[in-house]
């Protein structure tokens, strides 16, 4: 894979086998250095993504969340920047649930705990990325 572009790479591991791509099966079992070795091969956050969101109504995330496997859940999320994070925390399966009321519903507590973590860090990255943008904003406006 090394030798490969994001785009190529990609296409490979968009592969399914029946409707499960080889990430799928490794945040279902757990195979955290799996999980590593596929999102760390993508060079690009978009890239990455794309390959959790295959299934939009189903990824990784969800999973991992299902079986409680926290350490696969933090892999996942860590290979994300902070909006992406809360785009694939907001995801809701077939079933109307995210990747942390699954989690919750399970009685998974520490990938509850772990997910809120999470969410709340991306929550307030994002909203001092948009205070930034309003000062400049703001600053930018009354000094013309």
């Amino acid at each position: 894979l090394t030798q490969l572009s994001d785009q190529q790479k990609l296409h490979i591991l968009q592969q399914k086998y029946s409707v499960w791509t080889p990430l799928r099966y490794a945040a279902a079992y757990d195979h955290t250095e799996i999980i590593s070795t596929l999102l760390t091969s993508l060079q690009s956050s978009a890239y990455r993504l794309k390959l959790l969101m295959v299934n939009k109504y189903e990824t990784p995330l969800h999973r991992a969340a299902v079986r409680g496997h926290t350490e696969s859940v933090k892999m996942i999320l860590d290979c994300l920047t902070a909006d992406q994070q809360i785009q694939i925390m907001s995801i809701q399966r077939r079933t109307g649930e995210t990747a942390i009321q699954i989690a919750k519903r399970r009685g998974h507590t520490d990938t509850v705990r772990v997910l809120r973590e999470y969410q709340l860090r991306a929550d307030n990255l994002m909203k001092e990325e948009y205070s930034k943008f309003t000062t400049l904003h703001t600053k930018s406006i009354h000094h013309h």
